[in-house]
């Protein structure tokens, strides 16, 4: 997540050079975090931090020019001839901050005070202070640092940041599953090698816009025999021999790396991999026969985007002419090799290819075939779909797909696993230009798009979710799209999820309303059902202290309508065990109606339909000196995990989801709260 730190109030800038102006959203600020807002920056939801914020100044887009530290050389801030020195400092404890969240609250303080002068200081944000006040700028890599300035409320600051994606794939001699250790700019990972082409790709690290580098730990005996970057354009140098590739990591951007290992080869050779894609009208499984420096390798044709590969087979380095002998009615209608850039011709018509291969390195080449045409004129579009960053796997999404002079195809793909994803299927356009928007999902930003063969993207915009491709007569383009990220579910006060604790239910009742804000939308005609505009499912889940979910249910709530609970009535009258907790977790998950209802919904949540609109308030019990009270409060918006990064871990939405449909299947009933009744509740008898 991209952090942003509000400073203290009142710090103008004057006299900025090349500013650029930003329209910034207010959303909502973060339950049960002071000081820390939500905005929308062009596009993209954004974290702000702040010990005080003026409401009124969120009523409308936060409107404010774009600095970076260059521009405040020169310039005053405040009639502050210091304001650089004071920008510095702020910078380098946004780093901190970055590098250590739990620093943010006392950075905030920190910042105030080297900006304004004013504000207390806690014990660690004193620390901070002097911490920030003792260093040297030149020490601290400041690039990329941004001010946005608000003449009549606060300055923000940020550090822009992207996503990078590591793959590993298993080179010659190199066995699948082998793991490698890597720092990602500072980053550990260590990653399993993956089959080629594409091998397996870890989850996207964020950092730092700007130059970056990835090391790779080469076991003994162990060569880096190659480094593929995806744009192709963001590999700035690699060092074979010391295991570095440094490339660029662009703002709110996936940049995908591939490291290929091998045993060495000799000095005087390289290896070569060839990979077969069953392209139109090609069936899996269809042989295809290639003649290479002497040898035979024969290649059935694998799905896309990746094909079936070939073992690796051993060649003298330098340019290499590959023949293939392809399956009868089928031509060769692209190849595209891996890394980028060592394809030096090809003839289509004949079924050949002219590549290099480096000494002691491995180049993979990758054979596209289809069906002869009837109509020369035309070509194949085939869209693959990779599950990013925040993504869930086989989550649904729609594309537009159109050629020269003809009207929009749909096409619905879904995500799969990186690097491939999962392809749809293929549609034929007129050969040219051809146009596919992708319908973005609520959050979802577009973070990368590559084609097979390589080079026949013309252009991508990712705020719009856009991409244009080149499709050749009788050829296939595989257009690759990968979103980097959904923005985050836990910042908006109406976020899809939300959770609360009750306690001293032997003593009283607690209740839970829950009203919809309208986020979704509302129409003139009201209603009660999941079916009225707007409406979402409020998911309900009931935990003991020791984790058990005891009782699940869901129920519709309606724009501007209020539902409520009981926890004695609803959430423990009728448990999956025969204990009844006197405490309970609770947790609102709220999703789109599918089809019109909420039945069975808390069994059934993904990421693809959650909502906007929750908002929920409960009671409990407290027991002090003057005896039992009760107090009201919202629940907390909070971080939904979508899926597991590790052995073990299938994230919080797939154990809900996973949980309940165990208690509607197995508990005979037993499990399923009452639910929601209209109208709100207060709190029970003492």
């Amino acid at each position: 997540m991209k952090l942003f730190y509000i400073l203290g109030f009142g710090c103008m800038l004057a006299g900025e050079a090349g500013a650029v102006t930003a329209n910034m959203q207010f959303l909502a600020d973060v339950a049960g975090a002071a000081g820390v807002f939500d905005f929308n920056v062009n596009g993209q939801v954004k974290r702000m931090f702040c010990d005080q914020f003026l409401p009124n100044a969120t009523t409308s887009p936060y409107v404010a020019n774009v600095s970076t530290l260059d521009n405040l050389t020169g310039s005053v801030l405040a009639a502050d001839p210091q304001a650089l020195f004071k920008y510095q400092r702020v910078a380098i404890l946004v780093l901190r901050a970055m590098a250590d969240p739990s620093l943010a609250a006392d950075v905030v303080r920190a910042n105030r005070r080297f900006v304004d002068g004013v504000g207390p200081l806690t014990p660690g944000a004193q620390a901070l202070y002097d911490y920030a006040l003792a260093a040297n700028p030149a020490s601290f890599d400041l690039s990329g640092f941004k001010i946005y300035t608000n003449f009549t409320t606060q300055e923000l600051t940020s550090f822009d940041t992207g996503y990078v994606q590591l793959c590993k794939v298993a080179g010659a001699g190199i066995t699948v599953g082998t793991n490698f250790t890597f720092d990602v700019a500072g980053t550990p990972l260590t990653l399993a090698a993956g089959p080629a082409p594409g091998g397996t790709c870890a989850q996207a690290v964020e950092l730092r816009t700007g130059t970056r580098v990835i090391v790779e730990t080469l076991p003994i005996g162990t060569r880096l025999s190659a480094v593929s970057v995806a744009p192709e354009s963001r590999l700035v140098s690699t060092n074979l021999g010391a295991g570095t590739a440094t490339v660029t990591v662009a703002i709110a951007s996936l940049t995908t790396v591939t490291f290929i290992d091998s045993i060495p080869a000799s000095n005087f050779t390289g290896f070569l991999q060839i990979c077969k894609v069953a392209g139109a009208g090609v069936t899996l499984g269809a042989m295809s026969s290639f003649s290479v420096a002497g040898m035979t390798v024969n290649v059935p044709a694998g799905a896309s985007p990746f094909g079936i590969c070939a073992p690796a087979v051993e060649v003298p380095a330098g340019t290499t002419l590959i023949t293939e002998t392809p399956p009868p009615g089928t031509i060769l209608s692209g190849v595209s090799t891996v890394p980028n850039g060592l394809l030096t011709n090809t003839n289509l018509s004949a079924s050949t290819a002219t590549l290099t291969v480096n000494a002691g390195t491995q180049t993979i080449v990758t054979f596209i075939n289809t069906l002869v045409q009837s109509n020369p004129l035309t070509g194949f579009v085939q869209i693959c779909k990779v599950a990013g960053l925040g993504v869930a796997l086989g989550s649904e999404h729609n594309f537009q797909v159109t050629g020269p002079g003809a009207a929009a195809q749909n096409i619905t793909v879904a995500a799969g696993a990186a690097p491939g994803g999962t392809c749809g299927g293929i549609v034929t356009v007129a050969a040219g230009i051809t146009s596919i928007v992708e319908s973005l999902p609520s959050g979802a930003a577009l973070g990368a798009v590559s084609t097979l063969p390589n080079g026949l993207l013309v252009s991508s915009n990712f705020a719009s979710g856009t991409a244009t491709v080149t499709v050749n007569a009788g050829a296939q383009t595989i257009v690759t799209f990968q979103n980097t990220f959904i923005a985050p579910v836990n910042s908006a006060i109406d976020s899809p999820y939300q959770i609360r604790y009750v306690s001293n239910l032997n003593l009283g009742d607690s209740v839970i309303n829950i009203t919809n804000t309208g986020a979704e939308g509302a129409g003139l005609s009201g209603g009660t059902t999941a079916g009225t505009t707007g409406a979402f499912c409020a998911n309900v889940y009931a935990f003991s202290p020791d984790e058990q979910m005891v009782s699940c249910c869901s129920c519709p709530v309606t724009p501007n309508g209020l539902v409520s609970l009981s926890a004695r009535q609803d959430l423990i009258s009728n448990t999956l065990t025969p204990a009844v907790p006197t405490s309970l977790v609770v947790k609102l998950l709220a999703t789109k109606p599918v089809g019109g209802t909420c039945t069975g919904s808390a069994a059934t949540a993904t990421v693809a339909n959650l909502s906007r609109g929750l908002a929920a308030w409960a009671t409990t019990i407290h027991v002090g000196p003057a005896g039992p009270t009760s107090t009201e409060t919202p629940f907390s918006a909070a971080s939904l995990s979508t899926e597991g990064g590790n052995p073990g871990d299938i994230g919080e939405l797939n154990r809900l989801t996973q949980l309940c449909s165990f208690i509607n299947a197995n508990g005979a009933g037993f499990g399923v709260c009452r639910s929601c009744r209209l109208g709100g509740l207060g709190s029970g008898r003492l």
